[in-house]
């Protein structure tokens, strides 16, 4: 009798164990799936980055195109500007659809 006693308790042992086993394979996957979140949101961020150099390149040659024709001509009102357009009051009531 003694021994199924023994037998029961490395019984519960081993089931205690596969639990706790099957839970922290749990919480390993959900590890690696925040892993993989940080890992496609590092290349977003590269991305985003690497566009800056050619946005402020942009931005000086506007800037220097701008005060070469303010400096050739001396009529403010026909200068180029940039503006803002709401596109979202532009389009069609079809695409509003949501």
């Amino acid at each position: 009798m003694s021994r199924l006693q023994e037998k029961k308790k490395e019984f519960e042992a081993v089931s205690a164990l596969e639990r706790a086993s099957a839970l922290f394979l749990k919480r390993i996957e959900g590890l690696a799936d925040d892993c993989e979140v940080m890992a496609d949101a590092g290349q977003v961020h590269g991305q985003v980055l690497e566009q800056w150099p050619l946005m402020f390149q942009t931005l000086s040659m506007f800037l220097n195109s701008r005060e070469q024709h303010s400096a050739d001509s001396g009529d403010d009102a026909t200068r180029d500007r940039l503006v803002r357009v709401p596109l979202d009051e532009l389009q069609p009531d079809v695409f509003k659809q949501s």
